[in-house]
Order: structure tokens, then C-alpha cells, then sequence
């Protein structure tokens, strides 16, 4: 065989093994609309998943960009195979202070072969405006006069949630509340601005002995409060029963403090994902079917990635 020869077999055999990685390799389209996320300037939108290239639900690797004056987001990722990988991934808001906001809802996916997220989609499903002030109101007061733990009433008591200014963040995004005139009682004005989905999630902590614990709640579920989007200033009274164990409402507007059933029936139709499962399994859970629950929890996802 002459130097010659070699040469171009060599050539042949590169030139094949390129071949064959770039066939390989999958470029994905990804697409998500964000008219009604609540976007403020200075806010970045990336895709995080179960992969390398969306940085294994870390890093800002999966930037989008806007298309415009749209509202739309979107962008390419390269991927090395997805013939037979699955991949689950969720849009997530870099917010201009550091903060992050996950979608809302249960994994998206992407299935082996595709080469086109389904899109365009919502962030979090929604797809149209929630509360109609331009900002809104809401007075929080959780009487614990009669909470003990360890025989001693709580040192302090902090609010979270899923919709800004509430955030999930124990450390950083807690909401501490003040405590009011009567003994016991601690309060705290919060306020949502224009277009912020009227089901609040959310939930406490406690300050026990220098350490902040979380409310405990039956599958780890979350209080919604279903708030009147027409309403500038609205008021929530909770209160501790030692007899329930649980934290329920004093005065509820409108029956809509944890009432799953009514909120779904209102919002269902514009967060048609598999965010609302989540409603699903909490009306199992007051119902003793903990272990149907389960299953259908394991699919939801407040504010983590899965």
C-alpha cells in the first residue's frame, strides 16, 4: 500500500467519524412566553434539566433570548444523543437581585428523537393576566397563642410561598411577621403586583430554641389562599387548633383559604399542565388516600427541580 494510499484511507476514516458525531448530535429548539411571568428588567430566562447540556438542573448554560417586543423567549441547545435519552427540564426566571423563580408545575419533557420542545408554552402554564390591581393588599395574621412546642411558644414566625414577593427560600426569602397587640398573634401586610396569579402558596416557619423549622403539613403540601383579583385590599385570619393540630382559617373570604376544590375549578382552565395534580393529591390526602396521594405527588413539584 503506497504512502499515498494511506493517506486517503485515513482521511476516509476521519472524515466518517465526523460524520457520525455530527449526525449524532441533536439541536433543540426551545420556545416559552413570558407576557404574563412577570418579567422586570434586568430578569434573564434559561432552561435547566436532567442533562448535561441544561446543566443538570443547574448554571445558566441554556440561555434564552427575547424575540423582540413579543414576550417570547427562545433558543437552541445542542445535544451530544437523544435517541434514547429522556429529558425533563423546567423554565426558570433569574431575577435581576439574585433571586430565582422555577416554573410552577410539574416537569416538562422532551422525548428521545424529538428535535423541537412543545411550544411555544407559558411559563407556568399561565396564559393570561391574574390580579387586576396594580397592586394589591393582602393582611396576614396567625393567632399562636395556643401553639406549644416543647411547652414554649414559637420565638418568632416567617412566611413563604410561591408567588413575589414570597419566595421558598428558608434562609433567604423568608417574610418575617410582627407581632401584633393581642399575645400570640403575628401579622404581616404583603403586596402583589399587577398580573401576579391570584392562588397564593404558602406556608410557615417557626423560631424554636434559635432554629428556623418549617410547618409540617401532611405530604408536604403548601396553604392556598384564593385571593378576589378585583380587590385592592383583602384580610386572612388564621389561627393554631390544638384540637386539629393543623392551622385553619379564622375569617375566610369567600370559603377559599385551602379550599382545593374552588380553586381549581377558577384557575384550571388558564394552567391547563400538570401543575394542578398537585390539587389532585391534596384532596386524596384529606380523603385517607395517602398512598394514591403519593403517587400522584411524586409527579409535582412546587418550587424544586425532580
Amino acid at each position: 500500500m503506497t504512502g499515498l494510499m494511506k493517506i486517503i484511507i485515513v482521511f476516509l476514516m476521519l472524515a466518517t467519524g465526523l460524520a457520525s458525531m455530527a449526525s449524532a448530535q441533536t439541536q433543540v429548539s426551545f420556545q416559552v412566553d413570558m407576557r404574563y411571568a412577570g418579567l422586570q428588567p434586568g430578569d434573564r430566562v434559561v432552561v435547566r434539566g436532567n442533562t448535561e447540556e441544561l446543566g443538570n438542573w443547574h448554571g445558566n448554560a441554556a440561555e434564552l433570548a427575547p424575540a423582540g417586543d413579543t414576550g417570547l423567549y427562545q433558543g437552541q441547545v445542542h445535544f451530544e444523543s437523544l435517541a434514547s435519552r429522556q429529558v425533563y427540564y423546567k423554565f426558570v426566571i433569574l431575577r435581576g437581585d439574585g433571586r430565582e423563580q422555577w416554573e410552577e408545575r410539574g416537569n416538562r419533557e422532551l422525548h428521545p428523537g424529538e428535535k423541537a420542545a412543545p411550544g411555544p408554552v407559558y411559563f407556568s402554564d399561565i396564559d393570561r393576566p391574574g390580579i387586576q390591581q396594580t397592586v394589591m393588599q393582602l393582611h396576614l395574621e396567625l393567632d399562636m397563642s395556643q401553639a406549644r412546642f416543647n411547652a414554649r411558644p414559637p420565638q418568632a414566625v416567617a412566611v413563604l410561598g410561591g408567588r413575589p414577593p414570597l419566595g421558598w427560600d428558608l434562609e433567604k426569602e423568608k417574610i418575617l411577621m410582627e407581632p401584633s397587640d393581642r399575645p400570640g398573634v403575628w401579622q404581616v401586610s404583603l403586596t402583589f403586583l399587577y398580573g401576579t396569579p391570584s392562588d397564593i402558596p404558602f406556608k410557615f416557619a417557626w423560631l424554636l430554641d434559635g432554629e428556623w423549622v418549617w410547618q409540617h403539613m401532611p405530604g408536604h403540601i403548601n396553604h392556598v389562599v384564593l385571593l378576589d383579583d378585583r380587590d385592592s385590599q383583602q384580610t386572612l385570619r388564621l389561627a393554631f387548633r390544638p384540637r386539629t393540630g393543623r392551622i385553619e382559617a379564622v375569617e375566610d373570604p369567600g370559603g377559599s383559604f385551602d379550599n382545593y376544590a374552588q380553586i381549581l375549578e377558577k384557575t384550571a382552565s388558564n394552567r391547563p399542565g400538570s401543575e394542578y395534580r398537585y390539587y389532585q393529591a391534596v384532596q386524596l390526602l384529606m380523603n385517607d388516600g395517602a398512598e394514591q396521594a403519593w403517587q400522584v405527588y411524586q409527579d409535582y413539584i412546587t418550587h424544586r427541580p425532580g
